[in-house]
């Protein structure tokens, strides 16, 4: 079922804290919602006399292991062709560089879905490296947070990953084998075309990257 509460508007820079959580709290529940495919009372407005919850829509979710909330966010499909790409060097690896291409951006019900691929070009096929570590720039951080950020800058808006890689959970590539990962976002409050996508700080920021759908 899809949750019937409508959300407050999510934050911007300089945005009220309060509306910040309730917006988090809002597409969190959304998420637990789907996922669990449940309706909570307080989404569906079960508490009002005579009122029935909406029809359930066909909103895609990240795959999960059993009840547990995912903690990889493995793509369920094929990633579709390339439409932005950035190299970053890894500083670790003489002569390595991790690609990171977006190969979807989608918009569907009330979430957005990035779709990332990640390949490590480096000189040994059987070489491991750790893309949290690449985005931090530090080869001692390889189960750090992945989560990057979604931003409007016609409407001053930052978008926060609802779904993503969390802290302690490591991303391996081997040498040339492309990984592909999809991380989830509120949809966009705004008619909007393109967005930037901050990867980390240490990364360069994807400008102008077009909505695929």
């Amino acid at each position: 079922m899809v949750c019937q509460a409508a959300p407050p508007p999510w934050p911007g820079t300089g945005g009220d804290d309060v509306a910040v959580g309730r917006a988090r709290g809002f597409v969190r529940a959304l998420v637990a919602c789907l996922c669990l495919g449940v309706v909570p009372a307080a989404c569906s407005g079960a508490g009002v006399p005579g009122q029935a919850a909406a029809p359930a829509a066909p909103v895609p979710v990240p795959p999960a292991a059993g009840d547990a909330a995912p903690a990889v966010p493995a793509a369920a499909d094929p990633p579709g062709p390339a439409i932005a790409t950035v190299d970053i060097p890894i500083s670790f690896v003489d002569g390595g560089v991790l690609q990171v291409a977006v190969t979807g951006l989608d918009v569907v019900g009330e979430l957005t879905r990035l779709r990332l691929t990640f390949t490590a070009e480096v000189r040994s096929s059987d070489q491991e490296v750790a893309v949290a570590s690449v985005l931090a720039g530090d080869e001692n951080s390889p189960a750090a947070a992945i989560s990057p950020e979604l931003i409007d800058p016609v409407h001053l808006k930052a978008y926060e990953a609802v779904v993503s890689v969390p802290i302690g959970t490591a991303i391996n590539l081997t040498g040339g084998a492309p990984r592909t990962l999809d991380f989830y976002y509120a949809a966009p409050q705004d008619d909007i075309r393109t967005v930037d996508i901050v990867l980390s700080s240490q990364a360069p920021t994807m400008t102008d990257v077009p909505f695929t759908a």
